[in-house]
């Protein structure tokens, strides 16, 4: 049986188109699902596998950078895995699950100084850009001499000095007591017998002194 040209081309296209079937079931996205642009040098990419428009777990993810040794990731659950390139030029991603095989190429762009409000970066092989913000910093406020005014202090006052006064204390004379003997008459009486015994008994004496004398 003999295959005409027509039949070998048709069979042609019809393996090339299962092969880009196969090929293409795997689709590299952003983490929103939307298509990848590029890549920020030193800020993580993050990456969703699709299958079917699903996410897809256990894909193994290859990133080469620059054509550098592969970095090789798996995806979560969710169909994620993240990648952080920290350098700029370009970036391969590589996902592989079974006989499925996808691939794209991104560029690594370096983000601008603050005072630049954008970054433009173009696609692989593709002529569109995009339009990366970065904000701007607010410009820090001008300073001002602040002036501080500190009160003076009080005046100390000076303590007064006081003299002590001395204090002489003059004792009141002591009020002299005057005793008033009043004398009766029985009284002198009594001390005019006394005065005339004692004359009695000295001249009694005297008299007894001298008949003795006179005696020897």
């Amino acid at each position: 049986m003999k295959i005409s040209l027509k039949m070998c081309l048709i069979l042609i296209v019809i393996l090339l188109t299962i092969e880009a079937v196969n090929s293409s079931s795997l689709d590299i996205r952003d983490s929103e699902g939307k298509p990848l642009k590029n890549a920020i040098q030193g800020e993580t990419l993050e990456i969703k596998i699709l299958q079917y428009s699903n996410p897809v777990s256990g894909v193994d993810v290859f990133f080469i950078l620059n054509n550098g040794t592969p970095i090789h990731t798996r995806t979560d659950d969710s169909g994620e895995t993240v990648f952080k390139p920290i350098l700029s030029g370009t970036l391969r991603i590589t996902a592989i699950k079974g006989e499925n095989t996808s691939s794209i190429v991104l560029p690594v762009v370096t983000p601008e100084p603050a005072d630049r409000d954008t970054v433009t970066g173009s696609r692989g092989g593709g002529g569109g850009g995009v339009i990366l913000s970065f904000p701007t910093p607010a410009p820090s406020p001008t300073s001002q001499p602040v002036k501080v005014t500190v009160p003076s202090p009080a005046p100390m006052e000076t303590p007064e000095t006081f003299e002590p006064t001395p204090v002489i204390y003059t004792p009141a004379p002591a009020e002299k007591e005057e005793i008033m003997v009043e004398k009766t008459p029985e009284a002198s009486q009594t001390v005019r017998t006394e005065i005339i015994i004692t004359i009695a008994v000295v001249i009694a004496s005297i008299a007894v002194i001298l008949y003795a004398a006179l005696r020897k």
